[in-house]
């Protein structure tokens, strides 16, 4: 007698292998799962499902054999949960702010504002989209990761640089 889940180590175990219809049949098993897993949470069940199964095929080599597959795919899917729900928290506070009568400007005095963009223009273009991505919009990293193609652990480094970039210039300004 054969263990539904000892199948799925197999199947992961042909897939690491090299066999890519062993992946398909181990996608057929979990996918229905996955999608119910976060169906629960009121989240797009196919959408998540897939970038789950995507995350499982990008990180396959980060699978220890000796490990349940399922409980592996499902702390994936966890992350993947999470990641969705603080980013719908972050759109919503976001969506509240620019909704609002009263502009944000009108919050900072105008000789800080003009200190603020002085000290913006010492970053890169590219550093300054990304800041203002994460920052204002709220769009986690590994968002960022996906839409440029660079590790998320990249873009953490460039915000973490940039942001001591800008409190050493604020510093030396006063």
């Amino acid at each position: 007698l054969v263990l539904p889940s000892m199948d799925d180590e197999v199947l992961m175990t042909q897939f690491l292998d090299g066999d890519r219809c062993a992946f398909g049949a181990l996608d057929g098993r979990v996918r229905p799962r996955l999608r119910r897993f976060f169906e629960r949470y009121g989240l797009d069940g196919e959408e998540l499902a897939q970038h789950t199964l995507f995350q499982v095929v990008t990180r396959a080599h980060q699978y220890r054999r000796e490990e349940p597959v399922r409980a592996w795919i499902f702390g994936i899917a966890r992350n993947v949960a999470f990641d969705s729900l603080r980013s719908a928290r972050r759109r919503r506070a976001y969506a509240v702010k620019t909704t609002s009568a009263e502009p944000a400007t009108d919050l900072v005095p105008v000789e800080h504002r003009t200190d603020l963009t002085r000290l913006l223009k010492r970053l890169e273009p590219v550093t300054l989209e990304l800041l203002r991505r994460h920052h204002v919009e709220g769009s986690t990293f590994a968002e960022l990761a996906h839409d440029c193609g660079a590790p998320s652990s990249t873009l953490k480094v460039r915000a973490h640089r940039a942001y001591r970039v800008l409190r050493l210039a604020s510093i030396s300004a006063r």
